[in-house]
């Protein structure tokens, strides 16, 4: 497991029915990007298109015969070196298939602070919401310690660049990861780590067990008892944030 030291990672969620639901079905929400407030999340330039070179390549680095190779170009490939009208149409719609993929996947989005107060203010309503501690162990105990799935987030000034080409040909899920988990500089006080799943805008299982829940400083008081009542049919723990003395700072116990 990569970044063994971070075992709790954090979901700030606003007062509602949903955030309930979080604790009543033991399930949480991931959404599709498209769904996301920022529109350059998980929308970045692709280089280029990919090319018979790219083919030929990939095939020498599967270590295909010879044989299979001067097949391929006989094929697949025109004299001047470029796809056949066939080929090229083959790919075209096998890109467009990777990227719609790419588009229907799912993101919990998580961070590893509980004490921002920036997030606080933004996703759990001016602090009248809950923030949901998750404990993070290794892969086969839940799916926050699986580093195929789960991984933070990379913050950059400038938009990375995805070699289409190289997506599709090596499917090793790195590329799809510099998609998915690439953001802007200016978001990088989040400390914010992504797990993807297959499909988006649906239900699924908690990625690991809720160790505590950290109830907001400006928590309502009829929303505080529903979340402590599910808590503690849970048996798991509350605690209150409140405001450190003199310090723009929050404190959790």
């Amino acid at each position: 497991m990569i970044y063994p030291r971070i075992t709790k990672l954090y979901m700030y969620k606003p007062p509602n029915n949903y955030t309930l639901d979080i604790l009543r079905k033991k399930c949480l929400w991931a959404a599709k990007p498209k769904h996301f407030n920022d529109p350059f999340d998980c929308d970045l330039e692709v280089a280029k298109g990919i090319t018979a070179d790219d083919c030929l390549a990939a095939m020498r680095h599967k270590r295909c015969s010879q044989r299979e190779i001067d097949d391929y170009i006989a094929k697949c490939v025109t004299a001047d070196g470029n796809f056949t009208l066939e080929e090229q149409e083959r790919v075209d719609k096998e890109i467009q298939k990777l990227i719609k993929n790419r588009r229907n996947m799912g993101i919990l989005c998580l961070s590893e602070e509980c004490d921002s107060i920036r997030m606080w203010s933004h996703y759990a309503k001016d602090h009248t919401g809950v923030c949901f501690e998750f404990t993070r162990a290794e892969k086969k105990e839940n799916a926050l310690g699986d580093d195929d799935i789960c991984s933070p987030v990379n913050y950059f000034r400038h938009y990375p660049q995805i070699d289409i080409g190289q997506m599709l040909l090596k499917r090793d899920g790195r590329t799809i990861g510099l998609m998915m988990k690439t953001k802007s500089i200016d978001w990088s006080y989040e400390k914010e780590w992504r797990l993807i799943t297959l499909q988006g805008d649906q239900e699924c299982p908690w990625p690991g067990p809720i160790s505590r829940v950290i109830l907001g400083i400006r928590i309502e008081d009829k929303f505080k008892a529903n979340i402590e009542k599910l808590c503690k049919a849970h048996n798991i723990p509350c605690v209150q944030a409140r405001k450190a003395n003199r310090e723009f700072r929050i404190e959790v116990p």
